[in-house]
């Protein structure tokens, strides 16, 4: 059988105890990129939906162009705000605002859409151009521009 001193003994409590020590740190540094993790993920998620939401805003008006060729002659020239505060999937359309001014037969719409989503704002400009359906032809809708705004708000 061979003796220890304490010496020994305690070197070897040392030892154990710096490598509970480092795998200490070792799990909270591991745990902390996890949760920093989760929470980009879900702060990712939310700007994601909230851009959906701020684009729901600009669907709503190019289809209300499409199904109503009437209410592009109806708006006033400038800007008309025609829609807000609409809840949309879990988001909220904040503002959808029309900007109209008329070059002839064309009307040029600028549309400026803001959503939210949890915390998470963003807004879209679009520029679109349209021509009302007369004499049989069709209508015609053009999208000049279609940009994420920054910052919303």
């Amino acid at each position: 059988m061979v003796k220890h001193s304490g010496r020994q003994r305690g070197q070897a409590v040392l030892l154990v105890l710096m490598i509970v020590l480092v795998l200490s740190l070792l799990g909270a540094a591991t745990l902390t990129i996890a949760s920093t993790a989760g929470r980009n993920s879900a702060l990712q998620r939310d700007q994601i939906q909230a851009y959906y939401v701020a684009e729901a805003g600009v669907e709503y008006v190019l289809n209300r162009l499409i199904r109503e060729p009437a209410w592009a002659a109806a708006l006033p020239d400038g800007s008309s705000l025609v829609l807000a505060d609409f809840a949309y999937a879990g988001g909220t359309i904040k503002a959808v605002a029309v900007r109209k001014s008329v070059s002839g037969e064309v009307y040029n719409f600028r549309v400026t859409s803001s959503g939210t989503f949890g915390e998470s704002k963003k807004g879209l400009v679009v520029q679109a151009a349209f021509i009302p359906p007369h004499d049989g032809e069709e209508l015609s809708l053009t999208i000049d521009f279609w940009h994420e705004q920054y910052p919303v708000f």
